[in-house]
Formats: C-alpha cells, sequence, structure tokens
C-alpha cells in the first residue's frame, strides 16, 4: 500500500457557534498528533492523505480520535500514488 486518504465528515450544523468551535479545535489537534507523518498531504481541512510507510500508527490515532470525538471519517487505501486530475 502506498498511502491512504482520510475524509473527516464536517459537522452539518457549522452555524452554531460551539459546533463550528469544537470541529476547528479538533482539526487542530489531529494536525498535532505526534506521530503525523511530514509527508502528509491535507488536501482540504478535512481531507489527509497519509504516506503508510511509518503512517499506520498516526492513521490509529485520527480514527480513534474522530470515533471518541463522535465524527464519522471515511478511509480510502491507495496501492500506488495517485494520480490528481486539476483544472
Amino acid at each position: 500500500m502506498h498511502s491512504v486518504l482520510v475524509i473527516l465528515e464536517t459537522p452539518e450544523d457549522m452555524n452554531i457557534s460551539n459546533v463550528f468551535q469544537d470541529w476547528h479545535k479538533f482539526l487542530n489537534e489531529i494536525s498535532k498528533i505526534p506521530t503525523l507523518s511530514p509527508e502528509t498531504i491535507w488536501h482540504a481541512n478535512n481531507v489527509l492523505q497519509i504516506p503508510l510507510k511509518n503512517g499506520l500508527q498516526s492513521l490509529s490515532e485520527i480514527v480513534t480520535y474522530a470515533v471518541s470525538s463522535n465524527y464519522t471519517c471515511k478511509i480510502l487505501f491507495f496501492s500506488e500514488s495517485p494520480s490528481w486530475i486539476t483544472p
């Protein structure tokens, strides 16, 4: 496996102050995970691509933290480097 794409589902009620603040606190904590590889690519504030050569522990920590914080995440594994199409 080459890498994994983690999509953290954004809360629906982002216009509610505490939901917005909790979401950004959660994202901030995710970015501070010590095992998160410097090669991690943030495609959006809720989409990370983690290289798997050393990233299984950080993937596990992200999923554990998301579940414990009541956020849903989706995971897609890539067997090789993805080819992104950009307009």
